[in-house]
């Protein structure tokens, strides 16, 4: 079986959002064999900007340091 995932996906496992345990349960059907992953190259493009930003934001909340 072929689960396609999208930029949720992402963002849940690379911010360790609640719903982080679903995703890291998919991966573990995945590596067993289970289950195909498909994640479209387009689903990568959000959640990339979504990291940037977040990033961008933080940095413009820190003072620096001389």
């Amino acid at each position: 079986m072929i689960v396609a995932v999208e930029s949720n996906f992402v963002l849940e496992m690379a911010l360790r959002q609640d719903e982080v345990a679903d995703c890291e349960r998919l991966i573990m059907l995945a590596r067993e064999g289970t289950i195909k992953l498909a994640i479209p190259a387009c689903s990568l493009f959000e959640p990339y900007e979504t990291l940037v930003r977040r990033r961008k934001q933080r940095e413009a909340h820190i003072p620096e340091v001389a």
